[in-house]
Parts: C-alpha cells; structure tokens; sequence
C-alpha cells in the first residue's frame, strides 16, 4: 500500500511540473522567396513586360522573417536588412513579406495592430480581426 501511494504522488507531481513548464512559446525564422515565372510564362508577355517583369525579378532578394509567440500573443517582422546606399532598388520580396512594418496579433483579445513607420513617425494601425469561413468547397 506505501508504494502504491509514493507512485501515485510521483505521478501526480509529475503531472503538474509537465504542466508549470510546458509554455507555447517559441520562435521561427524562415526565408522567404519569390517563385520566379517559367519561361512559357514569360514568352506569353510582349516584350515590354518582359524586360519590366525580369526587371522586378532581379532586383528581388530572399528575405528573412521571425514569428515571436507566445500562448495568445504574436508578433511577425522581417529581419532587419542592411540598407546598401549604393544599391538603393526596390524588393518586391520584400514588400510582399510585409516590408518593415510589425505584425502584432493578440487572440484573447482578438486585437491585430500593424506598426508603420512613415516619415521617421511610427504609427500603430488596429486592423479588424480576420472571421474565417470554412467551407466543403472543393476547388475542380
């Protein structure tokens, strides 16, 4: 009987400290990239836009992002780049993968703000939450 009790507190302990230290909380880097268009994508455009297009391709750069979470709260940004004076083009990349504005995402308060610098000013923009609406549709 001692031992059946020293096993059920053991288990019980263990329980509860899985508990304390199991945190949803973390960090991911990942690179994003832009899909380039296959040359039969290419050859469909007239010569104008093609040189635009491949244009805007070359100037584009991988970039690096960050996801910080926590248990209901999330904040998304690009990793900081160095501006290159001398090289002072335009990343589509990097625009699409939200520039250098922050991601703030708070659930339990269903709270979405965006951080814009604009003009050396920072602004904080409150966003309306995003209501999904999942379907059967099933694309043919």
């Amino acid at each position: 009987m001692k031992y059946k009790i020293i096993i059920f507190f053991s288990i019980i302990f263990s329980c509860s400290s899985l508990n304390l230290y199991s945190q949803a909380q973390g960090k991911i880097e990942y690179t994003i990239s832009l899909n380039r268009p296959t040359d039969s994508q290419l050859q469909k455009l007239n010569s104008e836009h093609k040189s635009t297009v491949l244009k805007i391709l070359n100037n584009s750069i991988d970039v690096n992002a960050i996801l910080l979470f926590s248990e209901n709260k999330s904040i998304y940004k690009l990793e900081d780049i160095l501006d290159n004076e001398a090289n002072n083009k335009h990343s589509i990349t990097e625009s699409r993968a939200g520039g250098k504005d922050i991601y703030y995402y708070d659930i339990s308060k269903a709270d979405r703000l965006i951080q814009k610098n604009f003009m050396g000013d920072l602004f904080l923009i409150p966003e309306k939450p995003i209501v999904w609406k999942i379907t059967q549709e099933i694309k043919k």
